[in-house]
């Protein structure tokens, strides 16, 4: 089953069409808020923020009322947050197209498994924190053109949960953004339409025991462009993907629902071959790769930094895919073709 949801205008119907039910709904906010009385975003809804916006120097309720992530506190965090908000500069309307086939299959049990090439790092290893739990992931990479011909579909993204056999969790739950590529005209594995593109996922799905992708349709991406991405948890059960192409300054974001407590356990930066097809890929170049935890009571976080910052596993896919070691000087890491 498909159907789709997207930001809507004051007084206009958003309909969501499903294969059996057709349900048509008025939202009296508006898409475009007024700068004294904003209209804040909300699950299931982008708000793009009112003429004239800067979310360098907004605060950060105004931040999170339109969509941008949290503005971090480290030095080397807040330069590369400083730039993706700069590119930041043109609103595109999410245009989520769900479907309940799911493009990342799963967490790896150890640091050699089945589907993940990349890092991940758990909050029991980070033992200079007491209670740690993560609430934001981001990172940029270069979208990379598939190496051969093939409808495969090639994963980077980051996230949050869903490692939960690696790093001790209390369950699987997980919240993940990225973009996908393949080479083949007619799309990616007969599910996505196009050869490359944002997506996002998430496990549960409003208390659905079922994971749950989202095409980002609104947003289009090509090879070689410069991309953003981050998964942050705006509420106890709540969380976001902002997503950006630093090549079109374009950028968007949509809001999601768990339906339950989330396990904030384990934060990723992944490269991943959808239903495990180890065909040859161009290196992955992950940097600027970084989380945000909270060591409090409270889903806002007082802890961030770079990926090296923190205590991180390598996970790599035998005979496939292994990351290298962390590149201090970008605060990233490339993950490697180990059967080109």
């Amino acid at each position: 089953m498909n159907f789709a949801i997207s930001a809507v205008a004051r007084g206009a119907a958003a309909t969501l069409a499903c294969s059996t039910m057709l349900l048509t709904l008025t939202i009296p906010s508006a898409h475009v808020a007024r700068a004294d009385t904003p209209v804040c975003a909300y699950v299931g809804h982008a708000i793009a923020s009112p003429a004239g916006f800067d979310p360098l120097n907004a605060t950060d309720d105004q931040r999170r009322c339109y969509g941008f992530p949290p503005r971090p506190t480290d030095a080397t965090s807040l330069a590369a947050w400083t730039a993706a908000m700069r590119h930041a500069r043109s609103f595109v309307d999410p245009q989520v197209t769900f479907m309940t086939t799911p493009l990342s299959m799963g967490s790896p049990a150890s640091s050699q498994n089945a589907n993940w090439a990349g890092y991940v790092a758990c909050t029991h290893d980070q033992t200079s924190y007491t209670n740690l739990q993560w609430v934001q992931t981001w990172s940029q990479w270069i979208v990379q053109s598939p190496k051969q011909s093939s409808s495969a579909t090639l994963l980077d993204w980051n996230g949050l949960g869903g490692a939960a056999t690696t790093c001790a969790g209390s369950n699987t739950n997980v919240a993940q953004a990225g973009t996908w590529s393949c080479d083949s005209s007619g799309g990616c594995d007969g599910v996505l339409k196009s050869q490359y593109g944002f997506w996002l996922e998430q496990y549960p799905y409003n208390s659905l025991p079922k994971p749950i992708t989202g095409v980002i349709s609104g947003m289009t991406v090509s090879a070689g462009d410069t991309v953003y991405v981050s998964t942050i948890l705006t509420g106890f059960n709540t969380w976001e993907a902002f997503v950006e192409d630093f090549s079109t300054n374009k950028f968007t974001y949509y809001q999601g629902d768990f339906g339950t407590s989330f396990d904030q356990t384990s934060a990723e930066w992944v490269y991943e071959s959808v239903n495990i097809q180890k065909v040859p890929f161009n290196q992955r170049q992950f940097s600027n790769a970084g989380a945000e935890g909270s060591t409090q009571s409270s889903f806002f976080g007082n802890v961030n930094g770079q990926i090296q910052s923190f205590v991180t596993r390598a996970v790599s896919i035998p005979n496939y895919a292994s990351p290298t070691s962390i590149n201090r000087s970008n605060s990233g890491f490339n993950v490697v073709c180990n059967v080109c």
